[in-house]
């Protein structure tokens, strides 16, 4: 049996016999841990590892994931007032992650071409993405500076808000678990109605919040492999309608830059020949999502799937908490 691993990722820590306050420190002290590392490691590399504002990005996704999850455990204007915080650092490395998006595109597109109006276009680009992301990349330092200690305030609030949440008629982790699940259904079931999928966005995100949370809950199951399946469709889901998302992104950014390009006729027509090129590609990906959702079970796997992580989850730690 495959069992999670400690990582920034999963929760190996809790106990079925855990209430829920007892459950949210441990799951929101580790969040918080791989928030700060992440957010370290951005300040001090993200000019030479761009990966590192993306893994930044996600630490703060899980966390805030994390903060809606234990709700019932912690105080509503302390939660309110975290997820703020990492909205804002999230939202402060966008900018600067986009450009590195164009750029790893770009240089693919290049590369592959035989086309020299379009290589010549791309390496424009190139170089308009580097200079930007040297500005964002200084917006960025200049606004996540003063976070590390912003951080500590939020998360020493958090965990102080539990505490009244302690005794007898503190709710089980089974509980707690149930019920973030529960939610996780009814907004998967609603877009599964959906004959044709109309908002991609939509499911990517709930999809996410979905796979965050079986990150949370998986190591008090016992069905371990089920639910590491079911994280792996979602994170292969996720995988196609992020590289769907990203190219329809790529493809307007580029659109956007080349209303201010040069008046050289070869790099405008070899603008409008990239332009294409990337929106055919996204085009071609949204098309793979349609039919994935109509013709290969996705609306019958998003229905489901929720449901069935619930029933794993949810029935172990009921049975464990009862011990």
């Amino acid at each position: 049996m495959t069992k999670p691993r400690r990582s920034g990722r999963w929760i190996v820590e809790l106990d079925p016999a855990m209430s829920a306050p007892e459950a949210a420190r441990v799951i929101l002290d580790r969040r918080f841990d791989t928030i700060d590392a992440a957010l370290s490691r951005a300040i001090d590399k993200a000019g030479d590892e761009p990966d590192a504002l993306r893994k930044l990005r996600v630490a703060t996704r899980r966390g805030a994931e994390a903060i809606s999850a234990m709700a019932p455990a912690i105080g509503a204007e302390q939660a309110n007032d975290a997820r703020r915080t990492l909205r804002k650092i999230r939202r402060a490395a966008a900018d600067t992650r986009a450009c590195d998006l164009v750029m790893t595109a770009l240089r693919r597109d290049g590369a592959l071409t035989a086309d020299k109006r379009e290589r010549a276009a791309a390496e424009y680009m190139i170089e308009q993405a580097r200079r930007r992301r040297r500005e964002e990349f200084g917006r960025l330092l200049k606004s996540v500076t003063k976070q590390p200690g912003k951080l500590r305030e939020r998360r020493e609030a958090l965990l102080g808000s539990i505490t009244g949440h302690d005794g007898d008629d503190a709710i089980s982790m089974a509980e707690l678990a149930s019920g973030v699940f529960s939610q996780h259904a009814r907004a998967l079931g609603d877009i599964a109605q959906q004959s044709t999928l109309d908002d991609p966005h939509r499911l990517r995100v709930a999809l996410k919040k979905l796979k965050y949370t079986i990150e949370l809950f998986a190591h008090g199951a016992s069905e371990h492999d089920a639910l590491l399946d079911s994280h792996r469709r979602l994170a292969s889901i996720q995988d196609l309608l992020g590289e769907m998302n990203d190219n329809e992104e790529i493809a307007a950014w580029v659109a956007r830059v080349a209303c201010s390009a040069p008046a050289s006729e070869a790099i405008a027509d070899g603008l409008r020949r990239l332009i294409g090129a990337l929106q055919q590609r996204a085009e071609r990906q949204r098309e793979a999502v349609r039919l994935w959702w109509s013709d290969q079970g996705g609306r019958g796997f998003v229905e489901a799937v929720a449901h069935d992580c619930a029933a794993r989850v949810c029935g172990d730690l009921a049975r464990g908490s009862a011990r």
